[in-house]
């Protein structure tokens, strides 16, 4: 190949080059190893997957099964379609009892059920139930299920980068605090007080026990727990931005492992000329 005079002295890496000669390609060994890398950790992420799924079925199995139900109380039935009427929720959600719940929770992305634990567990008052069904059905109108399923996926992809697991953290606890807002929207000082006691007494009885693949009013850690009391005395909503800019920044750092992945060519290489528009090849025999 003829190149014009002012690239004679250009040198060219082939450690990470593909020819192609004939109708075929050639791979260089830079290539092939960074093929290799990125084989292993599509295989790593295709195994995390596989194995976060068959966790998922067998959790939702559990607490759909019917040797573990009990009948809900009917006044608890009559608060769940007052509260969905409220909330202007017109999609079916169950209302299970369950004497492996420990705490209340929500679960299933395209179904979702409501868990509750069992009578002999936890015996409530109206009121703590009432706010219980609203925080739950506000993530269910939020989608807060398909949403931590997403990020799951992603970091499934992306297992190696802290960061996804940072943002997945921070997800999951502005997810919580922007519920806990929709709750307490117009509650007065009394009625805040007794919401955050029923968060600690829901804590403390055992279930802060935190579930990767549902959400609930208190499957957090002791410092989102803090947070979220600290959030309660505020009476401004800002988590529906701050939750925007998490997945927008989550989405960022995806892609990152294909920005990064890109060499720009020498600087005094791309400042001489332009390589689509002023330079010609000729191929010599």
């Amino acid at each position: 190949i003829d190149l014009p005079f002012q690239y004679e002295n250009v040198r060219i890496d082939l450690k990470y080059t593909i020819n192609v000669q004939n109708d075929q390609f050639f791979l260089c060994p830079g290539v092939v190893a960074a093929y290799i890398v990125l084989l292993c950790m599509a295989m790593i992420a295709v195994v995390v997957i596989i194995k976060q799924l068959k966790k998922y079925g067998a959790v939702y199995r559990t607490y759909f099964s019917r040797a573990f139900h009990e009948a809900p109380p009917p006044q608890l039935e009559s608060m769940l379609r007052q509260t969905k009427e409220e909330l202007l929720i017109k999609r079916p959600v169950k209302l299970i009892c369950s004497k492996l719940c420990d705490a209340p929770m929500t679960i299933g992305v395209f179904k979702p059920a409501i868990v509750f634990p069992s009578s002999d567990k936890l015996n409530l008052k109206s009121d703590d139930n009432k706010f219980i069904l609203k925080h739950e059905l506000l993530h269910i109108k939020n989608g807060d299920l398909l949403l931590k399923f997403l990020t799951l996926f992603a970091l499934a992809v992306h297992w190696y980068n802290p960061i996804c697991h940072l943002l997945y953290y921070e997800l999951c606890a502005v997810s919580e605090i922007n519920c806990d807002h929709g709750v307490l929207k117009g509650a007065n000082d009394a009625q805040r007080q007794q919401y955050s006691h029923l968060i600690l007494n829901l804590a403390a009885a055992g279930g802060g026990r935190k579930e990767r693949f549902a959400v609930g009013l208190v499957k957090n850690d002791a410092a989102t727990f803090e947070r979220r009391i600290l959030e309660m005395k505020k009476t401004s909503k800002k988590t529906k931005p701050m939750l925007s800019c998490i997945m927008m920044l989550l989405i960022f750092v995806m892609g990152t492992i294909t920005a990064f992945a890109y060499e720009a060519p020498p600087k005094h290489v791309s400042d001489e000329i332009n390589w689509e528009r002023e330079c010609t090849f000729s191929v010599s025999d």
